[in-house]
């Protein structure tokens, strides 16, 4: 028997399916199945993950997986005209971050596959997470190839539109109902009132969304007023999902990007500064009051138990271990007895220990320790050498197309050091999307400087431009 709650997701996907829709055609797509498919899963893709959903619609549990459905599919769509001749690929230089890019991808399937053979993880989860790699690896490379204008205009129309609704969902999570739409498990904001997560998995997932939407919003909608509105929307959802290293994140890249390009405007710096400001006493009062005002368990257990001061612990830990596998790594934290006796030894619980739940909580650690120090060595510079490719490319085109997909990716960069995981972070998968996006841009030479607000000259920072890659 279907829920009422149910009745919601349905409602909220058939609402995603006839938008997509709608979208794709009204950017006339060259590639209706492609881009549609992309579209939907953009707005859609975090709905099939969740048990929440499939006890309310046990076959959507079928689509689990719809990531790496969607990038085999567009790899067979690419080999079919392949081998057809229909449009043969068109051979273009890696760029620099592309290069990083498959690197960590290869490298990690490599190592995976090594610890199986030496029985260092289960045969079914190397299988499962070497699938996964080469999803990833393989949807950057189909997504760049099937990259247009038309496509990119579909993807910023769908991240406005479920900017909106995740936020007006947010709302109504935090002051009416909790359990709407909710796709995981909730946690305590303060006594009365749960975080909120949108139509997103997890607070961070919503917040990291709808810092995007904020950059989408701010240079696609020329309507001031409409900018003003929904930037206002977005961030005071953000304070409402009460993760601290989201909010680090969007005054992190608000300060940088204010810098990189605002800083010669230093009228508009100063205006960016005013805002900037009161977003953080905000928060940082909405943070205090909730420290002297409200107590109890989950509050306490959220707040003050996980904080920096413990997660140093699993780091010293872990940079005792490193030295013991630097190359390959661990391969897992499941029955692992250099894990189990690092995380008795910071005091954390038997599931803890066991690799049952929790983790490291740091992306560059748990990846030196799980594959060793080559691999966060690779993902380093791949991000960086996107942010960088990213920045001279908005200079040297006049347009901030670039930045938003580099402010997004740097979001979750700032972000990803307080998780565990790159690509089983669902807003980390997302990351690939932003890399491909900007790839296809470059490599099939397209005009999209009019999809974007232009920078003004003035504020354009005086650099000699080397060789772009």
């Amino acid at each position: 028997m279907i829920t009422i709650y149910g009745v919601y997701f349905l409602i909220y996907l058939v609402i995603c399916f006839f938008y997509a829709f709608y979208i794709v055609t009204n950017v006339k797509s060259k590639n209706k199945l492609v881009d549609f498919l992309v579209v939907f899963w953009l707005m859609t893709f975090q709905i099939y993950k969740t048990e929440y959903v499939w006890r309310e619609f046990p076959r959507l549990g079928t689509f689990r997986k719809f990531d790496q459905f969607l990038a085999w599919f567009l790899l067979g769509i690419l080999l079919l005209k392949f081998i057809t001749n229909e449009k043969p690929l068109k051979k273009t230089k890696l760029l620099s971050y592309e290069k990083y890019f498959y690197l960590y991808i290869l490298f990690s399937m490599f190592v995976l596959y090594l610890h199986q053979f030496l029985g260092n993880i289960s045969y079914s989860k190397a299988i499962s997470s070497i699938l996964l790699y080469f999803a990833a690896g393989s949807f950057f490379f189909t997504l760049s190839k099937f990259m247009t204008r038309e496509l990119i205009q579909a993807i910023f129309k769908a991240i406005v539109f479920l900017g909106v609704i995740t936020s007006i969902v947010s709302i109504l999570q935090f002051f009416v109902d909790t359990k709407l739409l909710r796709l995981a498990a909730y946690y305590m904001a303060f006594p009365g009132y749960n975080r909120s997560s949108g139509v997103l998995m997890w607070p961070y997932d919503n917040g990291m969304f709808l810092l995007l939407a904020i950059f989408v919003v701010a240079y696609t909608i020329k309507n001031f007023r409409i900018r003003v509105i929904l930037i206002s929307l977005f961030i005071f959802c953000i304070v409402l999902a009460f993760t601290r290293g989201i909010w680090i994140a969007l005054i992190a890249v608000s300060l940088i990007h204010g810098y990189i390009y605002y800083k010669v405007a230093l009228r508009k710096l100063f205006i960016a500064i005013p805002i900037i400001a009161v977003l953080t006493i905000g928060i940082v009062g909405a943070y205090a009051i909730q420290k002297d005002y409200f107590s109890g368990e989950a509050w306490t257990e959220r707040v003050f138990a996980d904080t920096v001061t413990v997660r140093m612990s699993f780091y010293a830990f872990v940079l005792q271990a490193i030295p013991g596998s630097w190359l390959i790594g661990y391969g897992d934290v499941e029955n692992n007895e250099v894990y189990f006796k690092g995380m008795v030894g910071a005091k954390q619980g038997l599931a803890w220990s066991l690799g049952r739940r929790g983790g490291i909580h740091n992306v560059i650690l748990q990846e030196a320790f799980l594959k060793g120090i080559l691999s966060p060595l690779f993902y380093i510079i791949f991000f960086m050498k996107f942010f960088k490719f990213s920045y001279y490319q908005s200079i040297y085109k006049r347009s901030y197309f670039y930045c938003i997909s580099s402010n997004y990716t740097m979001g979750y960069f700032f972000y990803v050091f307080s998780i565990g995981c790159y690509l089983l972070s669902r807003s980390g998968y997302l990351t690939i999307l932003f890399l491909a996006m900007n790839s296809g841009v470059f490599h099939k030479n397209l005009n999209v400087t009019d999809i974007t607000t232009a920078i003004d000259d003035k504020n354009l920072p005086k650099l000699k431009l080397k060789k772009i890659e």
